[in-house]
């Protein structure tokens, strides 16, 4: 009887050491995942906002341009 007792016990510590296990690699995966995430927010980010620079900029320099010459065909 001892034995059977035994087994069963190794046997529900082994399956409750496989499901924390599992647990902990579901949380590694979710911060790996949530990480890789992270990066490619931040990465769409910057390009926005240098796009965003460059267009300010691109405007701004055509806007602040002199103005053409008179036309002096006449």
């Amino acid at each position: 009887m001892e034995l059977i007792w035994h087994l069963q016990q190794t046997t529900e510590d082994y399956i409750m050491h496989l499901e924390t296990r599992h647990l902990q690699q579901d949380l590694v995966l979710e911060k790996q995942g949530h990480s890789q995430a992270t990066r490619e927010q931040e990465a769409i980010l910057i390009h926005s906002a240098q796009s965003l620079t460059l267009w300010a900029t691109n405007t701004w320099s055509s806007n602040c341009s002199p103005p053409p010459p008179p036309f002096s065909g006449l």
